[in-house]
Formats: C-alpha cells, sequence, structure tokens
C-alpha cells in the first residue's frame, strides 16, 4: 500500500518521525528515504530530520504479508509530543 500527502511543521527544527509496524516500512519525505524497516518482526523504528515551517511531502509505502496488519506512524517536533499522523491533525495534515 503506499499513502501520500503533506505534512505541516508549525516551526522551523528537529522533528523525529517513526514507524512502528510489522514486515515492510519505507517513509520518504521530499523524496528522499527518512525510514526503511526491511524486518518482519514488529518494532519501531525513528529518525530525525531538521525541517523548515513549509509543509513536506510524505510517501509512506507499507508491505504486509501475514496475519494482522499493523502500522502506526508518528512525530514529534519541537512545540510538540510524539503524536500519531493522521488525515487530519491540527494543523498537520497526512
Amino acid at each position: 500500500m503506499r499513502w501520500t500527502g503533506t505534512i505541516r511543521p508549525s516551526s522551523k527544527g528537529r522533528y523525529t518521525l517513526y514507524a512502528e509496524g510489522d514486515n515492510q516500512i519505507k517513509v520518504f519525505v521530499n523524496g528522499r528515504l527518512l525510514l526503511h524497516k526491511e524486518s518482519t518482526a514488529r518494532r519501531e523504528i525513528s529518525k530525525e530530520i531538521k525541517m523548515d515551517n513549509q509543509p513536506a511531502q510524505i510517501v509512506i509505502e507499507y508491505i504486509h504479508t501475514i496475519g494482522e496488519p499493523s502500522l502506526h506512524i508518528a512525530w514529534s517536533g519541537p512545540d510538540f509530543g510524539k503524536q500519531i499522523l493522521t488525515p487530519e491533525n491540527g494543523s498537520h495534515i497526512l
């Protein structure tokens, strides 16, 4: 599966993106591969990225094989704690 959207950082600074789930996950921000989980074991990976307060394109790719699917994408930033990305999350849009 592939999801595309836009995230809107509220200010310039360091943000962390998190991907937690089973099977394979890729997260791209502005065309750059930021997270890549290849293991089929359920676990969380994260990476910090410097962002301006400009909208950024995000693409999430998820490959699921067997069992119940499980995928959570979250982020945190200079003025907010870790929160799950949802289709509409305040001014943060996915």
